[in-house]
């Protein structure tokens, strides 16, 4: 698994003001997408692997994802 953690939620009593921008979460899974050439790795927010799990995901991740530099 590449070496970036996901970004994880925190509760907090209200909405920070600024230039950001916010994602509800809805029930089921959160994960990160990495591309290195033609390979694609898929990982949950506790950085385990989950390719296997969607094996429909990673092959249009290969083609909208941005090659690793």
């Amino acid at each position: 698994m590449p070496p970036v953690a996901p970004m994880l939620a925190k509760s907090v009593k209200e909405i920070p003001e600024g230039p950001f921008a916010y994602e509800p979460k809805w029930d089921g899974f959160r994960s990160i997408v990495f591309r290195d050439g033609d390979e694609v790795e898929i990982g949950s927010r506790n950085e385990r692997p989950m390719t296997r799990y969607f094996p429909r995901s990673w092959r249009p991740s290969r083609r909208t994802c941005p090659n690793a530099p």
